[in-house]
């Protein structure tokens, strides 16, 4: 599924979601985690890292948790949530990371007063940890940047891969508005087929960001409400009013295309784009470390290799 055009920012309603999860449940197996879960989870793992950083008392008055000389507070857990998380974290997930970090401080504490952190094996550990860190850090500050890309080296690349952008199932293209009520929905539904511009209704009766978006859909990744409704229809013609989980949705079939046929570059540009940057940041990768390979002594004694029995390792 991709979305696109002008009204591209209707990426993160409801039916976007729902059909992106669709389609995620398929391709990887159903597993049943939930949000939350893999939030909890994801976050405890920072709290063990972080666990062992904080040394530092604090100033008084400004813990939202305390345990012992340790605090944690509203800047530690704005630093230690992932950027891409924050928006999906609410009060009971904020409260969950509070707990688990006094949890895992309790536990480290008392590690500590067993020394248990100048045992060897945590030490070579603590060691090699810090070491991805740190390389993983120089990776992101070469890496994480975007590469110029020319219009030259889109089409290249489409031509150069045309088997790759042609559909396995049959397709359609879709346009969409998405409304609070009953009655706009019904409105909007007689203003288009009496002729109205898609963009100019949907800026009338949705507006803001709600103003509707483009979809490329096949009917596997469609939800089943939306598919029964729309697949049928002709091109130019406009569904009925769709109640789904977050509004009303009215749609209007734009194209149909058949399994075998070509993706145009248009619709797969963003894709394109997104790919040629990923190339572009391993051709940086090997340069940089072909680079730094050439300005460091690197000795090498695999013959030592030899004399280690393998089921030994």
């Amino acid at each position: 599924m991709r979305q696109s055009g002008v009204l591209n920012n209707m990426g993160n309603n409801g039916i976007i979601k729902k059909m992106k999860k669709e389609k995620m449940i398929k391709g990887f197996g159903a597993r049943d985690y939930s949000r939350a879960s893999f939030l909890l989870f994801y976050l405890f793992i920072f709290f063990l890292i972080v666990a062992c950083q904080k040394s530092e008392p604090k100033p008084e008055g400004e813990a939202v948790a305390r345990v012992g000389l340790e605090v944690l507070t509203i800047a530690d857990i704005a630093h230690d949530v992932p950027a891409e998380l924050r928006h999906q974290i609410g009060k009971n997930e904020l409260q969950d990371y509070v707990v688990r970090w006094i949890d895992s401080q309790i536990l480290y504490q008392e590690a500590k007063k067993r020394r248990l952190d100048q045992n060897e094996e945590v030490r070579h550990e603590l060691r090699r940890l810090e070491r991805e860190l740190t390389v993983n850090a120089l990776l992101d500050q070469e890496l994480k940047k975007s590469f110029a890309i020319t219009e030259a080296e889109i089409e290249r690349y489409y031509h150069d891969h045309r088997q790759a952008f042609t559909r396995d199932a049959a397709e359609v293209h879709l346009q969409f508005i998405k409304v609070g009520n009953k009655k706009p929905a019904d409105s909007l539904t007689t203003a288009l087929r009496q002729g109205g511009d898609f963009l100019q209704v949907a800026r009338q009766f949705a507006g803001g960001d709600s103003a509707g978006v483009d979809l490329f859909l096949t009917e596997e990744e469609t939800p089943p409400a939306v598919a029964s409704a729309v697949f049928t229809m002709m091109i130019g013609a406009i569904s009925r009013p769709l109640q789904l989980d977050n509004g009303f949705h009215v749609f209007k079939m734009i194209e149909k295309f058949e399994a075998g046929s070509q993706k145009p570059l248009a619709q797969m540009r963003d894709e394109i784009v997104a790919k040629i940057q990923s190339e572009k940041r391993q051709e940086r990768y090997k340069q940089m470390l072909a680079e730094l390979k050439n300005n460091t002594v690197v000795e090498k004694n695999f013959e030592l290799l030899d004399q280690v029995p393998a089921d030994s390792l």
